[in-house]
């Protein structure tokens, strides 16, 4: 598939048919992952993927699923809750920057991988660290940053232009089905 359709399929989703994860796809997903660029090779990125639905299902609470949807629209209904996770976390030192690029370069193929086998993916941010290093058992000098949610989607997410409103969040119909608006090109780039 071409890369700037991948990219357009590419969107954040947040209810998941039940369909597990293969673990054979999930070492390529952190296989890609690992190998991507890091700044001075420092390969700080560390990874959990957790693929056992105990544990999966143990996760859930300990992530804020999109607060800016209204009616909690972007929490998954029962029985469509992702069917794996993958925690990232950096053992970089406090104030590296270039490690979170480097976090922002593995996560990016992290979903795009995914994307590519018809997975999709939620990245989470807002999430209770030290319980999830609790309950995977992360060493204590990394520092987690991050969890994707991984599940074939049960529903769409497709790009929209602009809201007529101006507004920049996401539109959920009767469906549950997301819209999300862009701006077009020329706000976010010129050519000199």
């Amino acid at each position: 598939m071409e890369l700037e359709k991948l990219y357009e399929q590419c969107r954040t989703y947040r209810e998941f048919r039940q369909d597990p994860v293969p673990r054979e796809l999930m070492e390529k997903i952190l296989r890609v992952a690992s190998r991507r660029s890091s700044a001075r090779n420092a390969q700080p990125n560390r990874f959990v993927a957790v693929l056992s639905p105990e544990k999966v299902a143990e996760l859930q609470s300990f992530v804020k699923w999109a607060a800016s949807i209204p009616n909690n629209g972007g929490v998954p209904r029962p029985g469509m809750e992702p069917v794996a996770w993958i925690a990232v976390s950096t053992i970089a030192q406090s104030g590296d920057s270039f490690a979170y690029i480097d976090m922002g370069i593995a996560v990016d193929a992290i979903v795009l991988t995914a994307c590519e086998a018809g997975y999709g993916s939620c990245i989470f941010g807002a999430i209770n660290a030290p319980k999830i290093k609790e309950a995977l058992a992360i060493p204590e000098e990394q520092e987690l940053k991050l969890m994707i949610a991984l599940g074939k989607p049960a529903h769409e997410s497709t790009v929209m232009g602009p809201r007529e409103d101006g507004k920049l969040a996401y539109i959920r119909d009767d469906n549950r089905n997301y819209h999300v608006p862009k701006l077009p090109l020329d706000e976010v780039a010129r050519f000199v």
